[in-house]
């Protein structure tokens, strides 16, 4: 199961914006059950010792009734773990044995779904920081090694995909704290040595871009030191609000030069430009 260009590209586009918008999530989660013939997709993220819900195609109910009643029982997670980060139900168990699973009869089978897949994304040091899982249900055949393959294509993007999310909220996180030490926050000041350090170097692997990539965008789409400049703060995360405060224009100003770069680039969206950016300097 290969899968074609312009999925792969949908696919990149929305996971890119929902990189930066967490609303734009739902669209990403339609390009991937697109790419993988699948019904539903959930996305979970490493909080510490536990995981948080991204986005879920499930109903509330039933996705609370997980975590609660199943998360501890599910064979797709608390089985031997394959080798591979990437694996389906069938990779795991035969079908009859997970068809008798609690998993199955009592919450995949009651949301018309009978097969699962799922794709772990480690973080840079190996440990698993965020799960994609996908349900087929119906009249969908189940997963099978044609679809792990389709995965494999687009692991890298997921990869990119979430340690970006990571780091963008990591410079948001370092912007408001300093910020808050702008204002002389006094709950901020009582240890802010230790609190800045961790951001600090999170803010310096942001995106690991060059000191300065500004003049090489300029040549390589014709833009104006000011269309550099915030296309450069939108690479390191920033909103338009936030590359506005940061450069001292007015939010108008930046929408104007927004527009601009998407003209010379030839993008059609916010997050489908920084996907070029990325290529680009990544060249």
């Amino acid at each position: 199961m290969a899968l074609d260009t312009s999925s792969l590209t949908r696919l990149s586009v929305n996971l890119y914006d929902a990189c930066y918008d967490a609303g734009a999530w739902p669209l990403a989660a339609q390009a991937l059950r697109d790419c993988l013939d699948s019904m539903a997709a959930t996305l979970v993220v490493r909080q510490g010792a536990d995981f948080e819900t991204v986005h879920s195609d499930c109903d509330a109910d039933f996705s609370q009734r997980y975590w609660r009643d199943f998360s501890t029982q599910d064979p797709m997670l608390t089985g031997p773990a394959p080798a591979h980060r990437i694996y389906c139900d069938q990779t795991v168990m035969d079908r009859s044995r997970f068809q008798r699973s609690a998993l199955f009869n009592d919450w995949l089978r009651p949301q018309d779904r009978h097969s699962i897949l799922l794709i772990k994304i480690p973080d840079a040091q190996g440990e698993i920081a965020a799960i994609f899982a996908l349900n087929r249900g119906g009249s969908q055949p189940c997963y099978s090694t044609d679809d792990l393959a389709a995965c494999r294509q687009i692991e890298p993007l997921l990869t990119h995909a979430v340690r970006l999310q990571d780091r963008i909220a990591q410079l948001r996180a370092l912007a408001e704290t300093s910020r808050h030490a702008a204002h002389g926050s006094s709950r901020l000041d009582l240890d802010m040595d230790r609190r800045r350090r961790p951001l600090d170097q999170a803010a310096d692997m942001l995106l690991d871009l060059p000191p300065d990539i500004r003049p090489h965008l300029q040549s390589l789409f014709d833009l104006s030191p000011k269309e550099a400049d915030l296309a450069y703060a939108l690479m390191r995360g920033l909103s338009l609000r936030e590359a506005a405060q940061e450069r001292h224009v007015g939010l108008p100003t930046v929408r104007s030069q927004l527009a601009s770069l998407l003209r010379k680039t030839g993008t059609a969206r916010q997050g489908q430009l920084i996907a070029l950016l990325a290529r680009a300097t990544a060249a």
